[in-house]
């Protein structure tokens, strides 16, 4: 099977003096291509080198192409971030995965107990952004078939930020588990963080309209319709409030939610918000009538709780069809 996959190791030079050791492991692997961002390597020549003069998101489709030009009969590809800590039977059973998945994106993940709490948060912004589930988004190891390579080259993919552009273009992501634990380097991780973040921007407004908008409804129903303030009423205007909110929702996050999810996943997705305005207007009455606490307070504060239960709750809940893992 080895034969089959092509490793790919990006090289630069910050990994380049200790590459040379840990390029012996991958004596298994007749195919292995060196991604060469320095220009100056010192390395010797036993191995395909392709000297990279872009960089970041740009050299991808340079990349993609060489592959499909020069690599013909594979059936894999892996890329190892960091060759010195990847062990070796983690490249091969995500390679193998890869194999076996053809249409999906392979990403090795690491035990639970040392996923970061940054990376937690992240994986709980996917969820609430893309309706998706992504256990560890920070993979020294991914893997992807020839097949699926034909289709990323037409797809502007991105880096760091590649999961999005492969959730917003219906590919399916699978996670392998794997034994490999990284070192980190703040610096890199302090960078890719950055950059990762800095793209949720503008999902975070595709969800915060919604809401703002639902919230002035809910206040204008409540004070110039001059609703009583009974527990009846509340559940109501907080349900009304609720449907515009998923309906203005919905028209907003078709691309980066409700597209790419089976039907399923939509309904939860729904049932959720349902259920979260259902019960706030219970909770916001308590607040507001029973502890006199500011209406507009009492329901920003019981949306950000039950937000909180309902993704706890909901986090591993989802229907799985023969795309999404």
């Amino acid at each position: 099977m080895n034969d089959e996959i092509l490793i790919i190791i990006p090289l630069n030079k910050n990994n380049e003096l200790i590459i040379e050791d840990a390029l012996k492991k991958l004596n298994a692997f007749s195919n292995v291509l060196i991604l060469n961002y320095s220009n100056n390597t010192k390395l010797k020549q036993d191995y395909t080198i392709l000297n990279i003069e872009k960089v970041g998101e740009k050299y991808l489709k340079e990349v993609l192409q060489y592959i499909l030009d020069n690599y013909q009969d594979i059936k894999a590809i892996t890329i190892i971030n960091n060759l010195n800590e990847a062990d070796l039977e983690d490249i091969i059973n995500t390679s193998k995965s890869a194999i076996e998945n053809k249409d999906s994106f392979i990403m090795g993940v690491k035990d639970k107990a040392f996923i970061s709490p940054i990376n937690k948060f992240t994986s709980f912004l996917y969820k609430c952004f893309f309706n998706y589930n992504i256990y560890d988004s920070y993979s020294g190891i991914n893997a992807f078939s020839l097949d699926l390579a034909k289709k990323l080259i037409n797809i502007n993919i991105v880096s760091p930020n590649y999961l999005i552009t492969l959730i917003e273009n219906n590919i399916n992501i699978k996670e392998v588990n794997i034994k490999t634990i990284y070192k980190n380097n703040n610096d890199n991780i302090f960078n890719t963080i950055k950059a990762i973040y800095n793209s949720f921007y503008k999902y975070f407004l595709k969800l915060f309209i919604p809401y703002i908008i639902s919230l002035l409804i809910f206040l204008i129903i409540f004070y110039y319709i001059n609703y009583p303030n009974d527990l009846i009423s509340l559940f109501m205007i907080n349900i009304i409030s609720g449907i515009i909110n998923i309906i203005i929702n919905i028209a907003m996050n078709y691309i980066n939610i409700y597209r790419h999810s089976n039907l399923g996943n939509n309904f939860i997705y729904v049932f959720k918000k349902l259920l979260k305005a259902f019960i706030g207007g219970f909770f916001i009455y308590i607040l507001y009538n029973l502890l006199d606490l500011n209406l507009l307070l009492s329901k920003i504060i019981i949306d950000i709780i039950l937000t909180i239960i309902f993704y706890l709750i909901f986090k591993n809940v989802g229907f799985k069809d023969e795309k999404k893992n």
